[in-house]
């Protein structure tokens, strides 16, 4: 029983590591560590190594705050595997005097954002606007922020300025 138990855990273990490409990832970062000799090969190994990782947004959430000027604004926070990413938006002036409850209950808010961004690659803009705007009654500046949360993402899992990766 034992060796069925052993030769399932390795099938396991193989078809792991064949998903995921980690033996060819492996050979790929230790022969560019052979090939350029770094002063620090394991600081470039670790570069090497999440320079090859996909992006994915892990949490999301979204509060109201003051923008620039002491304004009313919309603050998202999307944490990806590689970091924190912070967008505001500010409210228009018309929505306070309209009398609109723009500081709605950022709780439900986070969690129904949250549901549907996690695992999401934050360079694929045009995925995430299309599910932020499928949410019902959701205010366009909570859209912009988040938004430009994950603009800030891409561009670090891109390893470019974000002026560079907004062109």
């Amino acid at each position: 029983m034992d060796d069925i138990h052993q030769d399932n855990e390795r099938n396991l273990v193989e078809n792991y590591m064949k998903q995921h490409c980690i033996e060819d990832l492996l050979d790929e970062t230790v022969n560019c560590i052979l090939e350029n000799r770094p002063t620090n090969p394991y600081c470039e190994l670790a570069r090497l190594i999440e320079s090859k990782s996909m992006p994915e947004i892990l949490e999301v959430s979204v509060n109201s705050g003051f923008g620039e000027k002491g304004h009313c604004a919309v603050n998202a926070i999307v944490l990806t595997n590689m970091g924190v990413f912070y967008g505001t938006c500010g409210l228009p002036k018309k929505t306070f005097e309209e009398g609109v409850d723009i500081l709605q209950d950022f709780e439900q808010i986070t969690s129904k954002i949250d549901d549907l961004l996690k695992g999401a690659d934050p360079r694929n803009l045009r995925d995430i606007d299309t599910k932020l705007i499928s949410i019902p009654n959701l205010n366009p500046s909570v859209c912009v922020a988040v938004s430009i949360a994950c603009c800030r993402a891409g561009a670090k899992h891109r390893g470019i300025p974000l002026y560079r990766y907004l062109c």
